[in-house]
């Protein structure tokens, strides 16, 4: 993620933070990128990467799609989603992940890098976490997960869902958790038309929602978590346990939870 030049003029690089996605039809590794630690500024920070993999023995960089340019650690515009390759309506396969700060969910052509679309999923507020992580992609709907500064009462932070069209062309609809106290920071997980998600904070809860429409079908209060839930034979799967120290001491106890569709 850094060059030979670019390190000789003291940069340290962008780090990543995400988990890269692989597409065997095109032979590239998708990454996405955080900000920079040091002066000089690379091209690859807050960006997609893509790495043609193609010849194992020679890895080399297809395209680089820069987010936010010059960004030295101030701007906090970190891509922590990991990138969701999928094929739009109209048969061209995209490349997508969600911003943090911004909010901005972009969309890009996985062979070129070309910008297909973004849109402002979430509002760009002060100290804001924005779109945090992870995406997730269902019968041509994007579901992204993150933190909305701007949802009364005031009371940040405040997290969400929101559903996307495809091609990051508008929404469909928002679903915000309550009490508007709790971030999202957790992966969104899809199974047989229902988006599942869970709220970061002192104490979790565990939504469902039709994917279609938003409406919560079901909740569960749980100890503190920041991890994402999981899906598998008639069960959902989440850890707990997140530290949130009071005089350094950690607040809930790690587990992980099994609840029943």
């Amino acid at each position: 993620m850094i060059t030979d030049d670019e390190k000789q003029k003291g940069s340290a690089g962008a780090g990543v933070w995400s988990t890269p996605t692989y597409d065997e039809n095109l032979k590239l590794v998708f990454v996405t990128t955080g900000n920079n630690y040091t002066v000089h500024a690379t091209e690859t920070s807050d960006a997609f990467v893509a790495l043609d993999v193609s010849n194992p023995q020679k890895v080399e960089v297809k395209w680089i799609f820069q987010a936010h340019p010059n960004d030295k650690g101030q701007i906090e515009a970190d891509i922590g989603d990991s990138p969701q390759v999928y094929t739009l309506s109209s048969g061209q396969k995209v490349v997508g992940a969600g911003q943090k700060k911004t909010g901005i969910y972009w969309v890009l052509d996985a062979s070129t890098g070309a910008l297909v679309n973004n849109i402002r999923a979430v509002p760009n507020c002060k100290d804001s976490l924005g779109l945090f992580a992870d995406s997730a992609i269902m019968d041509h709907v994007v579901f992204v997960n993150g933190v909305n500064c701007k949802l009364q009462p005031p009371i940040p932070p405040a997290g969400e869902v929101v559903a996307l069209n495809e091609d990051a062309s508008g929404k469909l609809w928002e679903f915000p958790s309550a009490p508007r106290i709790d971030s999202v920071l957790s992966g969104v997980a899809l199974a047989n038309g229902v988006v599942y998600f869970h709220t970061s904070g002192f104490s979790s809860v565990l939504y469902a929602l039709d994917a279609t429409t938003g409406q919560c079908l079901a909740w569960v209060q749980t100890n503190a978590g920041i991890s994402g839930p999981s899906v598998s034979n008639g069960q959902i799967y989440v850890g707990t346990g997140v530290s949130f120290p009071t005089n350094g001491q950690q607040t809930s106890t790690p587990e992980i939870v099994a609840i029943g569709l």
